[in-house]
């Protein structure tokens, strides 16, 4: 009996060690337990251990329990005589039919049940299994029967018949429009499908799954829909589906031009330049604009933390700085003080770059996003957590036509003015998704911007919505509550650009006007204070604006003269008034006329692209 007892003991310590390193692998896997005689003992006092643990996290991981045993030895086999509630049980035969739950086999004398924790065929009590050596005698002669080795089997094969709701997202329905389309599931035929939560105002599904109707008016937006699935071994699953219903006149957002200096236009940095990222050979910092990168034809810029990019009007694109996660995309994990190429772009319309540590993304002609350096958090939207010194296809999109970085996130606007994120809290659910996922309830987005864990769009209508991390202010709203789905910035119209700092958010009226909001520790609000706000406050003593950024405590305003204004911290010369002090409103930086474009780095380091 000793030798028995010790065998179940060891059984359950390999059980709970495979089970906890399997969780561990597969952070959204489901498990069954599956014994057979002996084993059905394992996986029960596996249970136990478990609920002795109050160890909820594993226990709601576990679907069911699949409980074998051969129904012609039902009184003497230690599954269901010394593992059942009680012998009135009689054996799994006795309580599920043939056709409802069990699994049917040729062999008429065994039955096989898949049943859940609180099936009372299975409910095991310390109790019940004591009768160790009578367990051990009667089936010490099963260990080769054929019946196991088709135990694996036929489980797989009942579990993968279960329902489940295959559908995602549904094609797009237009308002005044006929619309149908199917759902798709999976289960024992025929399917019978429901609608949990409601669908767009003028569509209804049937019970075969198919979805039509013509959308009105008050339906236009995009829908989250929740669906149930029943199949006809009564299997029962839920999932959400979307469906975007466009009304007649959705603007579909474009790609603006590039700078009017296709072949003239070069390169300014200032600030910091410990990794060499002014890109012009020398790792000297300076608190006035220098010449960077020895690049010509430079069409837009972009700065990532220790790290710049430069798009060239050939569709090209160099970078240059730190590289420890392969951020400069050459291949190789080599710093360079001066521009290399990324490996194998061509064809590029826009460039972001992560404010984090250290990856990038391009926007290819053809709408797809290519991304490449750290991906630790999924950063590459490649469906990996790999990092990559070569750009990656982020995973599925097509039809975009604005991208944006953030700390550890990546956010595209798509033609149908739908936004998509992926990495880590990039549609603010503070989760890792390695692939993109659509960000809940925008439709009519124009432009798109991140700060380190929120994101801003900017709609049609000229207000902002914001979602994510909201610590100091920065969604807008007057809390500081995360939020998971989009929520209006307080009091702003008329925006025709907008831009995400750290934890800040800022935007430009067509007035030409800055406001910003979220963390002002350093004065990055610039309204001549040090108070955060969660409401937009103006940015003191700017007019006729024509561009902004935001990076890290610090901001940059490009003026239609041609001129830029800065504000926020300047410990390492950031603001480019050559000094090294802090300002709580906009001051000029030295020396720039003629500048097209502005880029604040994720640090501490600022570029602007000059006409010659």
């Amino acid at each position: 009996m000793d030798l028995f007892t010790a065998s179940i003991d060891e059984g359950v310590a390999t059980a709970f060690d495979e089970l906890n390193n399997q969780a561990a692998r597969c952070p959204s896997a489901r498990f069954v337990l599956a014994g057979y005689s002996q084993g059905a003992m394992v996986m029960h006092q596996l249970l136990l251990r478990l609920t002795d643990q109050a160890n909820t996290g594993l226990l709601g991981r576990i679907a069911d329990t699949a409980l074998i045993a051969d129904g012609d030895k039902k009184r003497v086999t230690a599954a269901v005589t010394f593992g059942t509630a009680g012998r009135a049980a009689e054996g799994v035969r006795s309580a599920l039919s043939v056709g409802e739950r069990d699994i049917p086999t040729k062999k008429a004398a065994s039955t096989y049940d898949i049943c859940n924790r609180d099936d009372p065929v299975c409910d095991f009590s310390s109790q019940t299994i004591v009768h160790w050596e009578a367990a051990n005698a009667v089936h010490v002669r099963y260990t080769d029967d054929p019946v196991v080795a088709r135990v694996g089997s036929l489980i797989g094969a009942h579990l993968l018949a279960n329902a489940a709701v295959s559908t995602t997202a549904l094609p797009d329905a237009q308002v005044g429009v006929p619309y149908s389309a199917t759902l798709a599931g999976t289960g024992r035929a025929p399917l019978h499908w429901a609608a949990l939560t409601a669908l767009p105002a003028g569509l209804k599904l049937a019970a075969v799954g198919q979805i039509t109707g013509t959308p009105i008016s008050a339906a236009e937006g995009m829908a989250y829909v929740t669906v149930s699935v029943t199949d006809a071994a009564r299997h029962q699953a839920t999932g959400q589906v979307t469906i975007l219903v466009k009304g007649a006149d959705l603007p579909l957002p474009t790609t603006p031009p590039p700078p009017g200096c296709a072949t003239t236009c070069g390169v300014r940095a200032w600030g910091d330049n410990g990794y060499g990222q002014f890109g012009n050979g020398t790792t000297k910092g300076s608190a006035v604009p220098v010449s960077g990168p020895g690049l010509t034809s430079v069409t837009a810029i972009a700065g990532g933390s220790v790290n710049g990019y430069a798009l060239k009007s050939d569709g090209t694109v160099w970078a240059w700085g730190d590289n420890r996660n392969g951020q400069l995309g050459s291949g190789t994990q080599t710093n360079s003080m001066v521009p290399v190429r990324v490996s194998g772009l061509t064809g590029v319309t826009a460039i972001a770059a992560g404010s984090g540590s250290g990856y990038a993304y391009a926007l290819k002609s053809d709408g797809t996003v290519w991304a490449w350096g750290d991906n630790s958090d999924g950063e590459l939207g490649s469906g990996t957590q790999t990092n990559s010194t070569v750009p990656v296809r982020v995973s599925g999109l097509t039809g975009v036509t604005a991208i944006a970085a953030g700390a550890n996130n990546g956010h595209a606007l798509r033609s149908d003015g739908t936004v998509w994120a992926w990495g880590w809290n990039g549609s603010g659910t503070a989760t890792t998704e390695t692939v993109p996922v659509v960000v809940a309830g925008l439709t009519r987005v124009t432009a798109i911007a991140a700060g380190a864990s929120t994101g801003y769009a900017l709609l049609s209508n000229g207000t902002v919505s914001a979602w994510g991390n909201n610590e100091w202010g920065e969604i807008g709203n007057g809390t500081t509550t995360n939020s998971v789905v989009p929520v209006a910035v307080t009091g702003l119209s008329r925006v025709t650009a907008i831009s995400g700092g750290a934890v800040d958010g800022y935007a430009l009226l067509a007035d030409g006007t800055v406001w910003a909001w979220g963390a002002n520790k350093y004065g990055e609000l610039g309204n001549g204070t040090t108070t955060n706000s969660a409401v937009p406050v103006r940015v003191s003593g700017l007019t006729g604006v024509a561009a902004i950024s935001g990076g890290a405590d610090s901001a940059f305003a490009l003026r239609s003269g041609g001129t830029v204004w800065g504000w926020g911290i300047n410990a390492s010369g950031q603001l480019g008034n050559g000094t090294t002090t802090n300002s709580a409103v906009p001051v000029e930086v030295t020396g720039l006329t003629g500048v097209q474009a502005i880029a604040d780095g994720g640090w501490a380091t600022a570029y602007a692209l000059v006409g010659h």
